[in-house]
């Protein structure tokens, strides 16, 4: 058998990766309420830690995440836009029973809050479209979109409509 001598860094590397592995799994051996904690502060702190609980959150469970829908729907909707997709993709994995009936919750003060903000109104169509929640984004699209003085409103409309 051939064996293959790698770099003191490749080493370095694979152990440091290996001692996460482990320390990740140790982690999930917490209590519920811990990790919670930490979720929730991990939520709001710097990029690199909202980055890292999103990567982390995705690994968990439902019951955790229903917990933080309301920071997991603040970030997918206006949240740093590499950290938009993260947070839709932990929500469109989630049950489709419970996002119908708290999703649109979630979104209306939103709305309410940025009646002009495409940006936010593109993340809505896609979180609603993403979730297969066909029923809230016609609602969302007809009552918000389709009227719009916003041309780039609008446009939403005429992208999701079918």
């Amino acid at each position: 058998m051939e064996t293959t001598n790698f770099s003191a860094d490749w080493e370095a590397l694979r152990e440091a990766e290996a001692t996460y592995i482990r320390t990740r799994a140790a982690y999930f051996k917490s209590s519920r309420e811990t990790i919670l904690y930490d979720i929730q502060r991990g939520l709001t702190g710097t990029p690199n830690t909202i980055e890292y609980t999103l990567d982390l959150l995705a690994l968990l469970g439902d019951d955790i995440k229903e917990k933080v829908m309301t920071e997991l729907v603040a970030i997918a909707l206006d949240g740093k836009e590499t950290f938009v997709p993260l947070a839709r993709n932990i929500i469109i994995e989630m049950d489709s029973g419970y996002l119908k009936t708290i999703l649109p919750d979630l979104v209306q003060p939103w709305l309410s809050a940025n009646p002009d903000n495409d940006f936010i109104y593109k993340n809505i169509a896609q979180l609603y479209y993403k979730s297969d929640l066909h029923t809230a984004l016609t609602h969302f699209i007809d009552t918000y979109c389709r009227n719009s003085s916003n041309e780039d409103i609008r446009e939403i409309y005429e992208d999701y409509k079918e």
